[in-house]
């Protein structure tokens, strides 16, 4: 009988042992194969067809300065992101229904309320040109006042040439915008550096029936900048962001990768 309650007591601690070191790899197993904590998502907005700001390359892969800047300020600050595309309309649209954290501009977004976003710190300064025809160049702008100038869709009108009066036309088309300076639809025209090259490959004969001026005051560059929600967080963690890649070089980089030219410098 003691033999037998010997074997039953034994039994029952190797029992016990053997369930705690089951206990004990099923523990450890879940601690080595369990998932890594899944980092918060920056959603970005984009244009899709916008180069050089973003756009869909040969290989249907979204490109672009907005997005190797997006990506660059989620990874400093732990994040992944996720692009959301489309006109700017939709973006808007979806930037109202919380859907978008960031979203890329230069031009002030008029359908939205000012005060349903913040304004990100600019970190690109797009030169802006003021062109005509060759033999009637402007060296002065308050002789655009009651004159009709075409200006970009996607610009907003420099602040150097705003309270002159002057009577601007909005083009979708840049290469449309100086035919009609050509045909002296309108008195001049203003573009940003970087659309008047990439015209000037579609049609190079604009350089010698086209002038860059030069007026006084001269036209200021246009103002890059993103928005986002009403999120004080977030947008200290971007401005950061852009303020470290300003003083490292990221910027200026990522600028002449895309553009040629460094913007970062006003």
């Amino acid at each position: 009988m003691l033999i037998m309650r010997k074997k039953y007591k034994s039994l029952i601690i190797a029992a016990a042992a053997l369930f705690l070191c089951t206990i004990l790899i099923v523990a450890v197993n879940l601690i080595f194969k369990s998932e890594p904590a899944k980092k918060n998502v920056l959603f970005v907005g984009v244009i899709p067809q916008n180069k050089p700001y973003s756009w869909y390359n040969h290989k249907k892969k979204l490109v672009g300065f907005n997005v190797e800047l997006a990506k660059k300020i989620a990874q400093r600050n732990d994040m992944r992101t996720k692009f959301i595309t489309g006109s700017r309309e939709q973006l808007y649209s979806k930037f109202k229904h919380g859907k978008i954290q960031l979203l890329f501009l230069n031009k002030n977004p008029t359908t939205l309320n000012k005060d349903s976003y913040y304004k990100t710190n600019t970190y690109l300064y797009q030169p802006n040109l003021l062109l005509t025809v060759s033999n009637h160049k402007i060296s002065n702008l308050d002789t655009l006042a009651n004159r009709k100038v075409a200006i970009s869709a996607h610009l907003d009108v420099p602040l150097t040439l705003q309270g002159k009066h002057i009577r601007f036309v909005q083009y979708s088309q840049p290469q449309k915008m100086l035919h009609d300076v050509l045909a002296k639809k309108v008195r001049a025209a203003v573009m940003s550096d970087y659309t008047y090259s990439s015209v000037l490959q579609k049609e190079p004969l604009f350089v010698n029936e086209l002038s860059r001026n030069n007026p006084f005051p001269p036209i200021i560059s246009q103002k890059i900048f993103g928005i986002m929600p009403v999120n004080k967080a977030l947008l200290h963690k971007i401005n950061a962001s852009l303020n470290q890649f300003e003083q490292d070089g990221t910027l200026a980089s990522l600028s002449q990768k895309f553009f040629k030219q460094d913007w970062s410098k006003q």
